[in-house]
C-alpha cells in the first residue's frame, strides 16, 4: 500500500487576490492602471482554470519587470 501525501487546500477570495496582484505589480514598478489591468487578466484566467496564465505567475512576472 502506498501512502499519498494530502496537500492542504488554501482558499482565498478573488478580492484578496486582486489586491495582492495590484500591489505586487505596483511594487515591481508598474503604474496602478497597468497593474490593475494585468491583475484582472491573470485573475480571470485563474478563475477559468487556465493552467498557463494565472495568479501563480505574478511573482515571476514581477521579478522579470524588476529585472528590466
Amino acid at each position: 500500500m502506498s501512502a499519498t501525501a494530502i496537500e492542504p487546500t488554501v482558499r482565498v477570495t478573488a478580492d484578496s487576490l486582486r489586491a495582492y496582484g495590484i500591489e505586487a505589480f505596483i511594487q515591481a514598478g508598474l503604474p496602478e492602471e497597468g497593474a490593475a489591468i494585468i491583475t484582472e487578466v491573470q485573475l480571470e484566467s485563474g478563475l477559468r482554470g487556465q493552467p498557463t496564465h494565472n495568479m501563480g505567475d505574478v511573482p515571476g512576472y514581477c521579478r522579470r519587470i524588476k529585472a528590466g
